[in-house]
């Protein structure tokens, strides 16, 4: 049985459903900034494109 990936449209839309669904997944985790764009699905976290970039930047065996 072949599983396709989700189409982006999935994806912004379950990212959406999950942003609405609780107050604290419309604020950055790290930041505080209204509307994130990325989450950590290990943490169950949002957070703005720019605090991801510097988690992502220190390397997984240092934040993420």
């Amino acid at each position: 049985m072949t599983v396709n990936p989700p189409t982006k449209e999935e994806i912004d839309a379950l990212f959406k459903q999950l942003k609405a669904k609780n107050s604290e997944n419309r604020i950055c985790f790290d930041c505080g900034s209204k509307n994130p764009t990325w989450s950590s699905v290990t943490y169950g976290v949002y957070l703005y494109m720019d605090c991801s970039a510097v988690h992502r930047g220190m390397g997984v065996h240092i934040s993420f």
